[in-house]
């Protein structure tokens, strides 16, 4: 994710988590986010991640790593089975994709986390449909098929499965600036291999290529006020 393992660690600051504490982690990703907090915080980490593939990557990381048991992932869909009450805290990073799973993800949230645990959340809020020609394109990029979740529906959804929000931030100029800064590192490393004889493969090539228009596109809406990337901080009731 834009900002690496400094940003998540920067994001579970506020979780203030010990050896103690079980991390529930929606949108474990391909594990990068779950072992930077393991070595961290020495915690233990229950991750879920939506992508089959993702997931599966997770796995198999944490296999090579010795953290199987540590920061095992699960797959994350409409009907996960949550451990009831099996996490001290909760950590979510980009794990609703649409309005349709607001409801299932928090529901999941509210199940396996403990009285008084802390939920972080960051997520990508519109503030329109974006069904013109630019917000339809983003979200084929995107794979994303239905509409994104709008930050009212988050905040409800937050409320009516037991969390108390206490803090609620619009961090998407930080999300911008980690972006371009994560762009510029790649690109200086491209040209450097370049330079030392090691030009990236054409293949390679096509896919920066698609992924600089995603990420062009998704600057282009947050800059126009059509995409938001807000923080929730709230404590389960």
């Amino acid at each position: 994710m834009p900002g690496g393992a400094a940003e998540v660690l920067h994001l579970a600051g506020p979780i203030g988590l010990s050896g103690a504490d079980t991390l529930l982690l929606l949108g474990a990703g391909p594990f990068g986010a779950a072992r930077t907090i393991v070595t961290a915080r020495q915690c233990w980490v229950e991750g879920y991640e939506r992508d089959p593939d993702l997931a599966e990557l997770a796995r198999h990381r944490a296999e090579e790593a010795g953290l199987r048991k540590r920061a095992p992932t699960s797959d994350l869909h409409e009907t996960t089975k949550f451990r009831p009450r099996s996490a001290s805290q909760g950590l979510s990073l980009f794990a609703i994709p649409d309005q349709p799973s607001v409801r299932p993800v928090l529901a999941g949230a509210a199940v396996a986390m403990r009285p008084g645990g802390q939920l972080g959340m960051i997520e990508l809020v519109a503030a329109d449909d974006l069904s013109d020609v630019s917000g339809a394109h983003w979200r084929r990029l995107e794979r994303r098929t239905e509409a994104l979740p709008a930050k009212t529906a988050i905040d409800l959804a937050l409320r009516e499965h037991s969390f108390d929000v206490r803090i609620v931030e619009d961090i998407s100029s930080r999300h911008v600036q980690a972006v371009l800064m994560g762009w510029m590192k790649h690109l200086e490393a491209v040209a450097a291999d370049k330079r030392n004889g090691r030009p990236p493969p054409q293949d390679l090539v096509r896919l920066m290529v698609a992924e600089a228009e995603l990420w062009l596109l998704r600057l282009r809406l947050i800059n126009a006020g059509r995409l938001n990337l807000i923080r929730w901080q709230a404590i389960r009731r």
